[in-house]
């Protein structure tokens, strides 16, 4: 079986997920660099090891389809307390850069609201310096009390980490889809 994975943080730990539970599976990726930064932050937290299938795939439309995804098979393979610390995490995205963003002024607007209070802003799913960059936000959101998100994959994340969170979405005058 033939797994095609995106460039999403969420995407590469589905696919780790359902190559811990079946080997024979492999896995194409859209970005084997950001992949295998993935890779060494959820082996960091797992129980198993993981390898990557070093196949990159390009000029491919994007299908994948996780049908038999269960976070709970992701929680099972981690080795994880839940210790929350008093600090929220949050990540917004702008109608710039995806159609699940706000519009400037509400992005702005939104992000303000978190000024006063000990956050932490954990950015793009799509872009880390590295794998320690990526395992650091993971520890912030890992720890957090509550996050709050544009619809991307630190909601996923949240999930599997057990940490309460909010996805916010804009409706008027720009609507995020979603």
């Amino acid at each position: 079986m033939v797994m095609y994975v995106s460039n999403s943080l969420f995407d590469n730990w589905r696919a780790f997920t359902h190559k811990a539970k079946n080997p024979k599976i492999q896995l194409h990726y859209s970005d084997l660099s950001f992949s295998t930064i993935c890779l060494k932050a959820f082996n960091h937290y797992s129980h198993t090891t993981v390898t990557i299938d070093c196949v990159e795939y390009q000029d491919i439309e994007y299908q994948q389809v996780w049908d038999d995804y269960n976070y709970q098979d992701t929680i099972e393979l981690l080795k994880l307390t839940f210790d929350p610390a008093d600090h929220i995490v949050y990540s917004f995205a702008s109608n710039s850069q995806t159609v699940k963003g706000m519009d400037d002024d509400m992005l702005a607007s939104t992000q303000s609201l978190f000024q006063n209070y000990y956050r932490k802003n954990l950015g793009d799913t799509r872009s880390f310096y590295s794998a320690d960059d990526l395992i650091d936000k993971i520890e912030y959101l890992r720890t957090a009390k509550a996050g709050y998100f544009s619809k991307c994959s630190w909601v996923g994340m949240a999930t599997v980490f057990k940490v309460p969170h909010t996805v916010l979405q804009q409706i008027y005058p720009h609507r995020s889809k979603w």
